[in-house]
């Protein structure tokens, strides 16, 4: 494929360094936290330790998104990321392309902005939210595939609005920052749309990268 690099969402033990290439540093992928997550793994194979909760522990003191990295899977991630509670996979495959921008942004940059904007939602808005979450069950709905950061991270840098509207021009169901940005994701119907978005994005630098779901073997056996 001209232009554009393909690969399929790793398992959970390559998933550090493969999130660190695809994102780079200070790209809201997550790359420090999937670090810290396949180092405990690793830790505690090591060590003859099998608590998870344990682990989990331990990975809330790094970060609040570490714990959902223990044992990677799809979570609905409430309090401060150390509640998990696992979901069902999407009922059907689809297609995610990555397209960086490459200008890193602070997490902590990107945070202070967010509240000078005021953009933290309320208590009541939250749990009406999680209720929506947990009734959509495994694909939710656009009106929930939302990035409350995404408008502090466009402030902080203008290159993100041009990366969204390419992705939407390429063709995505829905665009959309990812974490603390600048790195932005499209989401598309399936791998081949992506990829046909991928080619068309062929000429950016960095270049974009398309990515699947991964199923662990369970879900795969549910799946089939």
């Amino acid at each position: 494929m001209t232009g554009a690099t393909t690969t399929e969402v790793p398992s959970a033990a390559t998933g550090a360094a493969a999130g660190r290439a695809v994102g780079g540093v200070a790209a809201g992928m997550a790359g420090g936290s999937a670090d810290a997550g396949a180092a405990l793994r690793l830790a505690s194979r090591v060590a003859g330790v099998g608590d998870d909760d344990l682990l989990r522990e331990v990975a809330f003191g790094l970060g609040a998104d570490v714990p959902a990295q223990v044992r990677p899977a799809r979570y609905l991630a409430t309090g401060a990321g150390e509640a998990l509670r696992a979901l069902e996979g999407p009922s059907a495959d689809y297609g995610l392309l990555v397209l960086r921008v490459p200008e890193p942004l602070s997490t902590a940059d990107v945070y202070r902005r967010a509240d000078e904007m005021d953009l933290a939602r309320g208590e009541a808005d939250l749990a009406e939210r999680r209720r929506a979450v947990e009734a959509a069950g495994a694909d939710l709905p656009d009106a929930l595939i939302v990035n409350d950061l995404e408008a502090a991270a466009r402030a902080l840098c203008p290159a993100v609005d041009d990366a969204l509207a390419a992705v939407r021009a390429a063709g995505a169901e829905r665009a959309l920052v990812c974490g603390s940005g600048p790195t932005v994701v499209g989401l598309f119907r399936s791998v081949d749309a992506a990829r046909g978005a991928a080619v068309a994005l062929g000429d950016r630098t960095p270049r974009p990268v398309v990515a699947a779901p991964w199923r662990g073997p369970a879900t795969r056996e549910a799946a089939a």
